[in-house]
């Protein structure tokens, strides 16, 4: 592999000769025989991983230059990649990525998105908690256009327009309480229902509390 890897690099040969690479940083000229499938996706370094690009070369399944603006998760690359494989994925949360990039709709993609991060990121060596933009604990659910962050440390929200506001700038949280509540809700719902660990305060030894009581987010449901 090239040299212009400057952080880290991870790849996994599957059948049919499918190669997934996640690159922080840069992007590197393959130097090894073309992949039949080729997944590569870019990490920012930020953001939680939830503003990211995906690119994909799948001959005869995806259109050379073509693209597709609907939000997919890691997790989607599960089933995708077992059909590959030939098999098939049970009780995944992840959705074949197949017909879109065929170019088909799916309304299974219409859904909620959530990343959880009840951790601070870091490497066992560094001396304490990575702290700056997208870097501390933090649970996000984005509907639509729409994100909702909950911070862990001080439970507070921000609340972004991704239509209008694709660098999430303006946070209008004061302005759209309802749609905070409604998401703030939607966000717990989905955490229970997962059974999502939140990180423990230690000056009360208790956990992070949810992002609404339990019976607002019951009653949403």
């Amino acid at each position: 592999m090239n040299s212009m890897i400057t952080a880290w690099f991870a790849a996994t040969l599957v059948k049919c000769r499918v190669l997934i690479v996640f690159l922080f940083a840069s992007v590197c000229a393959l130097g090894a025989e073309r992949p039949n499938i080729l997944f590569i996706r870019a990490d920012d370094m930020g953001w939680q991983d939830t503003s990211v690009p995906l690119l994909v070369r799948w001959p005869d399944v995806a259109r050379a230059a073509s693209a597709c603006e609907i939000p997919v998760l890691i997790y989607d690359w599960f089933p995708t990649l077992l059909q590959v494989a030939g098999a098939e994925a049970k009780d995944s949360d992840g959705r074949n990525l197949r017909p879109l990039l065929e170019g088909k709709a799916d309304r299974s993609f219409d859904r909620p998105l959530v990343w959880h991060f009840p951790n601070f990121w870091g490497d066992l060596h560094h001396p304490g908690p990575r702290e700056g933009p997208g870097l501390g604990p933090s649970s996000t659910l984005r509907c639509g256009d729409w994100k909702l962050i909950y911070y862990h440390i001080d439970r507070r929200f921000e609340l972004f327009d991704l239509a209008n506001d694709l660098g999430e700038k303006n946070n209008p949280t004061k302005d759209q309480p309802q749609r905070v509540r409604d998401m703030a809700a939607e966000l717990t719902r989905i955490l229970q229902q997962h059974r999502a660990p939140m990180p423990v305060i230690k000056a009360t030894s208790q956990p992070v509390p949810w992002p609404v009581p339990l019976s607002a987010a019951t009653r949403r449901s």
